[in-house]
């Protein structure tokens, strides 16, 4: 009888261990280069209710904003995901190209210059262009997981209203130290093109430190940056896209639920996307109230599109002209 009952308990523990090992939850840790009050952070949480629902509860997701995983490093945080300390991160494609001058293609002046575009050269997973991209974030140590919409990186500034190139002139302009690409476009313009991370950008502005800044509406919108700039251009100037990235040693440790996981990001940039693109006039009505908005005429347009040509003459050999073409550049 006693030999029967420690065999029970046995029996009991193996259960429980099974049981225990079934119901483990795997814990991914979601970095986000934005603020708590954007898209892109909306984006990040409902990966987490999709994939959690889906996989019945296997993996559970944390979200990180504005790279806290890094202290607010940019670079770092790219650098966590590589080595396998992240295992997921959305970035944007400008924070992306100090890893590799080709993905800067994305950013490159007057390229996309509209949403139709950016659904064909970037939403499509067929498409040779997205093929690329997914390409070199392989070689550069990230898996290409799915991509959302940061949108056109809008001018702000405390000095002036910008209407034509000459109004950038000695202004100093907050840019990502992570693209190289700006320092050439912003000094072309005429402009200080200054780097600093987006975590310092608030205080930045607010102290007189530099000028401007450069950034989607729905990122100046998460860093509250209204509050501290009279003046937003809309030039279009500037498109950028959002990578959903995993990285490496993570998906490794999935296996074959790497699909499902992929397949719950694609869902959720696709509303992510959605989002972005209902709320930008909305958004930029909210800033109306204590900024000057200008929208650009087509004239106008045309002027900025003149001044930053040169820049395609110091980045399509770094680029590749034969990736430019496939994003439908042609000299």
């Amino acid at each position: 009888m006693k030999k029967r009952f420690v065999s029970l308990i046995g029996v009991a523990l193996i259960l429980c261990m099974f049981a225990s090992a079934a119901s483990a939850e795997t814990k991914i840790k979601l970095n986000t280069s934005w603020g708590e009050n954007s898209s892109v952070q909306t984006a990040a949480l409902r990966f987490g209710e999709l994939l959690a629902e889906k996989s019945g509860g296997k993996y559970s997701v944390k979200v990180y904003p504005s790279n806290q995983l890094a202290s607010g490093n940019q670079q770092t945080a790219v650098e966590m995901v590589q080595y396998g300390d992240i295992e997921m991160s959305m970035f944007g494609m400008t924070v992306l190209s100090f890893l590799d001058d080709r993905l800067a293609v994305v950013n490159m002046p007057f390229l996309i210059n509209s949403t139709e575009e950016a659904d064909r050269y970037i939403y499509d997973e067929n498409a040779e262009s997205r093929k690329a991209l997914d390409d070199i974030l392989a070689e550069n140590g990230m898996i290409s997981v799915a991509f959302g919409e940061a949108g056109f990186r809008q001018i702000t500034n405390s000095k002036r209203e910008i209407r034509k190139p000459e109004d950038l002139k000695g202004l100093k302009i907050r840019v990502l130290g992570t693209c190289p690409m700006f320092f050439d476009l912003y000094g072309q313009l005429g402009a200080d093109p200054t780097a600093m991370n987006v975590s310092e950008v608030f205080s930045a502005l607010q102290q007189g430190v530099v000028d401007g800044q450069e950034n989607a509406v729905d990122t100046a919108k998460s860093y509250r940056l209204s509050e501290v700039q009279k003046y937003i251009t809309c030039w279009n100037g500037v498109y950028d896209a959002v990578a959903f990235v995993a990285s490496p040693v993570f998906w490794e440790k999935v296996g074959d639920d790497a699909a499902m996981i992929q397949e719950c990001a694609v869902q959720a940039m696709a509303e992510q996307v959605a989002s972005c693109r209902a709320s930008e006039a909305s958004i930029l009505e909210e800033f109306a109230q204590t900024m000057t908005v200008t929208h650009l005429t087509e004239e106008e347009t045309a002027a900025f599109e003149a001044a930053v040509e040169p820049v395609y003459d110091i980045w399509t050999d770094k680029i590749g002209a034969d990736l430019l073409a496939k994003f439908g550049y042609q000299k």
